[in-house]
């Protein structure tokens, strides 16, 4: 029993799926920076097409699994991903023109260690919450709808 639990924790942190569009954002906006976090140990500099960009962050979500990169770009520009704004290097080569963007890239070690932490810092945050004095009553994703504010409101007080 004891080896199925293990095998269980096991398989859990070392598939590192990030399944919510919100835990997405939050993964890509700490891998790829566009400032040097001065943080030689975690991050390294670095020259990245969109597409190596987009290979890079399928291999940690389930959500572009049959994605391309029309899709993962669209996505990063809906939720403002900072790295869009990065400085651009451009070089000419025999097959074109080549476009990098310059960004400060989490090390894959610690990639796997801050999707391991999303869980405890969510609940951290609710207990700090909870010690600065808040009446915590509840979590809900807001779905998104075309009910107004006033609507929504009603809802929830019924």
């Amino acid at each position: 029993m004891l080896f199925i639990c293990l095998l269980q924790y096991l398989l859990t942190i070392t598939t590192h799926f990030l399944d919510s569009e919100s835990q997405l954002k939050e993964f890509i906006d700490n891998v790829f920076l566009i400032v040097d976090p001065r943080n030689e140990r975690v991050y390294e500099r670095t020259e990245l097409s969109s597409e190596q960009i987009f290979q890079l962050t399928k291999q940690y979500t389930s959500i572009f699994q049959k994605g391309q990169l029309g899709t993962f770009t669209s996505f990063a520009k809906k939720i403002k991903a900072r790295f869009l704004k990065a400085s651009v290097s451009r070089k000419r080569t025999s097959e074109g023109r080549i476009e990098r963007k310059i960004l400060y890239v989490m090390k894959p070690d610690d990639r796997a260690q801050n999707i391991n932490s999303y869980q405890s810092r969510y609940q951290e945050f609710i207990k700090n919450l909870k010690a600065d004095g808040y009446d915590i009553i509840g979590y809900a994703r807001k779905s998104p709808t075309k009910l107004s504010n006033d609507a929504l409101e009603a809802i929830i007080k019924k």
